[in-house]
C-alpha cells in the first residue's frame, strides 16, 4: 500500500514541495513553510536590529547615525527620535529628516499609541466628570487641534509659553475637556517641525504645478528651490535685498526675463506715514522745521487736511489688497492719486502743509512712473490705452521692445510683436477680443 501512495504522488508534476511526501518506507517527512508576518516597517533602516528583547514580538534596536540604544523600540518612538531628537542624520542625509517628519505624519493618523499604560500613568490621568460630557477625542483630531493651535499661536504673535499659563490651561479645558494642551516644548519643536515639513512639501507641490510666479520677499530667498525659470517679477521693498538680488540674480545673462517691482501697498504706507507725523500730539517726533507750523495751527484744522489726503489713500489701499488685481489696476491708482493729491494742494488753506504733501506724494509716485506700468495699462482688454497720449505710447513701444530684445528675441519677431500690439489697440482681425466685465476687476 505504501509502494502505490508513493507512486501516484511522484507520478503528479504538479505536486507543491510543501506538500506531503510518503516514503516506501512509511515515513512521513513536511518541509517547513515560509516565514510570514508583518514586513519591517520604513523606519527600520535607520536603525540596526540589536536582537530580540524577552517579551515575544519586539526587539532591541541603536540608531545607525549617533549609535543610541532603545532595549525596548517602539514605532512611534523610532519616528520622534529620527523626526526630532537625532542630529547626526542632518549630517550624513539632509533629506531624510523631512522625508522622516512627513512619513510621521501618516503614521500617527493610522496607528494611534496602545491605550494600555502603567499604573502610574494611569493614576497621572485621572479623568474627572467634565471628561465624559463631551466626546472623546481620537488621536488624530488630538493632533490636528496641536496644528490649529500652532497656526493660531504663530499667525496673532503669541508668545509659545502662553500654553503653560494657568488661565489659558482653564480656558481650554471649558471649551473642551477631552483636548490634552501640548506643553510649550512640544508646541514649539515637534509640532512647530511637522507643520514646516507639511508646509514645504505642499508648496513644492504647487510650485512644480505652476508656470509663472512672482516672488514676494521681505526678507532672504531660500537657494534651496529651484524655481528660476519659472520666476516672471520679483516684488520687494528691502533696499539691501534688492541690490543683492541685482548683483547675484537679475544682472546673469539666463535671469534677463525676471522684471523687479516695488511693492505698491509699502509705498502708499509711505505716503501716510510722514504726514501722520506732522499732526501728532507729541511734537518731539515731528521734524524741527515743522514744529513752529504745527503749533500755530489748530489741532481739528489738521486733523480735517489729513482725513482729506488720507481717504484717497485709504481707497486706494482696500483696491490694492485685493487677490486679482493687476499692474493696469495699479496705473489707475497711480493715476486717482495723482489728481486727488494736486487738486489736494491746490485748495488747502495751509501752503505750507499742501507743498509737504505734494513733495511726498512726488517721491514715492515717482518710483512708479516706468513703462511696466504703462505697458499693463495698455494691454488689458479692458483699457488697450484709452486716453494715452503719442507720448505714453512712445514708452510702451520701447519698453516692450527693450524686453523682448532681454528675453532673447530677434529683431524680426520684436517688428511682428509691436505691430501686433498696434492692431490689438485698434481691436484689428484677430485682436477684436470680446470682453466681460467678470474677466478682469476695473476700478
Amino acid at each position: 500500500m505504501s509502494d502505490r501512495m508513493t507512486n501516484s504522488l511522484s507520478s503528479n508534476p504538479q505536486t507543491s514541495s510543501n506538500e506531503v511526501t510518503i516514503a516506501s518506507t512509511s515515513s512521513i517527512t513536511i518541509e517547513s513553510p515560509k516565514i510570514g508576518g508583518r514586513q519591517c516597517d520604513f523606519i527600520w533602516p535607520f536603525f540596526n536590529d540589536m536582537g530580540p528583547v524577552k517579551t515575544p514580538g519586539h526587539r532591541n534596536a541603536q540608531c545607525e547615525y549617533c549609535l543610541s540604544c532603545f532595549n525596548f523600540a517602539k514605532l512611534h518612538v523610532m519616528y520622534s527620535y529620527i523626526s526630532h531628537q537625532c542630529d547626526e542624520i542632518v549630517t550624513y542625509n539632509p533629506n531624510a529628516r523631512k522625508e522622516m517628519i512627513t512619513r510621521m505624519r501618516d503614521f500617527e493618523q493610522q496607528s494611534p499609541p496602545s491605550q494600555a499604560g502603567s499604573a502610574d500613568q494611569l493614576l497621572s490621568k485621572q479623568y474627572t466628570m467634565d471628561r465624559f460630557t463631551c466626546k472623546i477625542l481620537s488621536y488624530s483630531e488630538q493632533q490636528n487641534i496641536d496644528r490649529y493651535l500652532l497656526r493660531a499661536v504663530i499667525m496673532n504673535g503669541i508668545s509659545f509659553r502662553t500654553v503653560n499659563n494657568d488661565f489659558f490651561i482653564e480656558f481650554v479645558k471649558k471649551l473642551n475637556p477631552s483636548y490634552d494642551l501640548p506643553n510649550r516644548k512640544k508646541l514649539a519643536h515637534e509640532v512647530l517641525t511637522q507643520e514646516v515639513v507639511y508646509v514645504e512639501n505642499k508648496n513644492e507641490s504647487l510650485l512644480a504645478e505652476a508656470a509663472h510666479l512672482t516672488l514676494n520677499i521681505d526678507a532672504r530667498v531660500s537657494t534651496n528651490i529651484n524655481i528660476t525659470s519659472k520666476i516672471r517679477a520679483i516684488v520687494t521693498d528691502n533696499s539691501n535685498t534688492m541690490q543683492k538680488m541685482r548683483e547675484i540674480f537679475i544682472s546673469k545673462p539666463e535671469n534677463q526675463h525676471i522684471l523687479e517691482l516695488r511693492c505698491f501697498a509699502h509705498a502708499i504706507n509711505l505716503i501716510a506715514e510722514p504726514l501722520e507725523v506732522l499732526v501728532a500730539i507729541d511734537k518731539s517726533i515731528a521734524p524741527a522745521k515743522f514744529i513752529n507750523i504745527i503749533n500755530n495751527r489748530l489741532f481739528f484744522h489738521d486733523i480735517e487736511s489729513l482725513h482729506k489726503i488720507m481717504q484717497p489713500l485709504a481707497y486706494a489701499m482696500t483696491i490694492i489688497q485685493s487677490s486679482s488685481i493687476t499692474l493696469a489696476d495699479c496705473y489707475l491708482i497711480l493715476s486717482y492719486l495723482r489728481l486727488t493729491t494736486d487738486k489736494f494742494v491746490a485748495n488747502i488753506e495751509t501752503q505750507t502743509f499742501g507743498k509737504f504733501v505734494g513733495k511726498v506724494v512726488d517721491i514715492r509716485l515717482k518710483e512708479f512712473q516706468n513703462g511696466l506700468y504703462l505697458s499693463a495699462y495698455y494691454r488689458h482688454p479692458k483699457y488697450r490705452g484709452a486716453g494715452m497720449l503719442t507720448v505714453g505710447r512712445s514708452i510702451v513701444y520701447r519698453y516692450l521692445a527693450e524686453y523682448s530684445k532681454k528675453i532673447g528675441n530677434n529683431l524680426a519677431t520684436t517688428k511682428n510683436a509691436i505691430s501686433a500690439l498696434q492692431r490689438y489697440e485698434i481691436k484689428s482681425g484677430p485682436y477684436a477680443l470680446h470682453f466681460t466685465q467678470d474677466d478682469t476687476p476695473t476700478y
